[in-house]
């Protein structure tokens, strides 16, 4: 997810229940009045989704648009471009999704790196899927990528609620520590109509030099830790927040019978070594930033992990994975999982799972 420097996310619900169209079958299911948001909210998303392949949606707040196919010329890819596909339900899927499955269904829910800057087929969802399908007496199984960049923990929860008919038996939400905590803080903040502390002008001048010297850094974490550094008391409200979505998508999978499991995804900066060091002290310099400060998201990372534990939630963190592996798991032209640390997830959520049995 890359959010803008003011991002606006209105959570408010409608006051009527209404109905949803249904993608694959065309009929009409009824929604409750509280899973869908208001037209303000979605007025909210529409700069976040003109250009996009992506559309405001009722229930998800943002969705990707449904059998839609672009490309990325992309250099680090060992093909040079990335091609990109949707299907029938805006999933990052090759083939449709019916909504009648014979065998296991996963979920996949999470924001960009989830969707991935990768093929549909090396994505950690299609991954993930090709890794179960392979242990022994295990059933069919159809692991469903509906990550969806610039959302957060709050609109995963919308996701699930969209596809509750598709009756997944394991949900995998995914926390990437390095802006899903500051994208549930300023929903929470919008939900109950009050507006974040505006950190001035100097604070705005200083993460536009950033951003001109190192945008993907910026966008996938950096911005996060400079605004807990100007307001220290919204670091706690913004677990909270990340907290109370995860606890609602656990109640949630709890009343359908479905398993859910929470998996924490770093940074680049919390795992990989091949980042520049002569740039770090630019960018640190840059936003007056201490050494200390950089490990600000991995610390967040730790205390969610915590708070899953004592609400009873199954929860994974992949940092020390990641962190131990000796190639680079995120691209560096923007720092999103690149194609070997989606396997590497995929592996690490295979194994968890089969240690779980």
């Amino acid at each position: 997810m890359k959010p803008s420097l003011c991002l606006s996310i209105v959570l408010v619900v409608a006051s009527a229940a209404c109905a949803d169209a249904d993608p694959e079958r065309g009929d009409a299911r009824v929604v409750p009045a509280d899973w869908r948001h208001t037209p303000d909210f979605l007025a909210a998303y529409k700069p976040l989704q003109e250009g996009e392949h992506k559309v405001t949606d009722p229930v998800s707040g943002l969705a990707l648009r449904p059998n839609d196919e672009w490309s990325l010329a992309w250099k680090e890819h060992p093909d040079a471009r990335i091609a990109r596909r949707t299907n029938n339900r805006g999933f990052s899927e090759d083939a449709p999704t019916p909504v009648d499955f014979d065998g296991e269904r996963v979920l996949v829910l999470g924001d960009s790196h989830t969707e991935g800057v990768v093929r549909n087929d090396e994505s950690f969802a299609n991954v993930l899927e090709r890794l179960l399908a392979q242990e022994p007496g295990a059933p069919a199984v159809d692991v469903l990528n509906a990550g969806v960049g610039y959302t957060g923990p709050r609109l995963y929860l919308g996701m699930l609620r969209k596809h509750l008919d598709l009756e997944p038996d394991l949900v995998v939400a995914t926390l990437f520590t390095g802006n899903d905590f500051w994208n549930d803080l300023w929903a929470s903040y919008l939900s109950r109509s009050e507006s974040a502390p505006a950190p001035g002008a100097e604070y705005f001048e200083r993460l536009t030099a950033a951003q001109e010297l190192w945008s993907a850094a910026c966008w996938q974490g950096v911005n996060q830790i400079v605004r807990f550094r100007r307001f220290p008391e919204e670091r706690e409200a913004s677990l909270r927040a990340v907290v109370a979505s995860f606890e609602a998508m656990q109640a949630l999978c709890d009343e359908r019978g479905a398993r859910f499991l929470a998996v924490v995804l770093p940074t680049k900066f919390d795992t990989d070594s091949d980042l520049n060091p002569p740039r770090v002290s630019r960018l640190m310099r840059t936003l007056e930033l201490e050494p200390e400060d950089l490990a600000a998201n991995a610390r967040l990372g730790d205390d969610f992990v915590r708070a899953m534990a004592a609400s009873g939630i199954d929860c994974l963190d992949t940092t020390p994975v990641l962190r131990a592996d000796e190639q680079p798991c995120y691209w560096r032209r923007d720092h999103h999982l690149n194609v070997h640390g989606h396997a590497r997830v995929a592996e690490a959520i295979a194994s968890h799972l089969r240690d779980a049995r």
